[in-house]
């Protein structure tokens, strides 16, 4: 089993507090600006960017 101290300390992102410092107070502006930005941190930090050219797959 791992020990639970062995994990360094870390901190979430806001989800509302988007990469700028600014809340988005509205939901548009959170649909529009912050989802991009967490989506975009989680595809670097989780899976990885995809490659924009991409071979055929046989």
């Amino acid at each position: 089993m791992h020990d639970p101290s062995d994990v360094p300390s870390y901190e979430l992102p806001d989800p509302v507090v988007r990469s700028n410092g600014a809340p988005a107070t509205r939901t548009a502006d959170w649909w529009r600006t912050r989802r991009p930005e967490l989506l975009g941190l989680f595809a670097e930090h989780m899976y990885g960017r995809t490659p924009s050219l991409l071979p055929d797959v046989e």
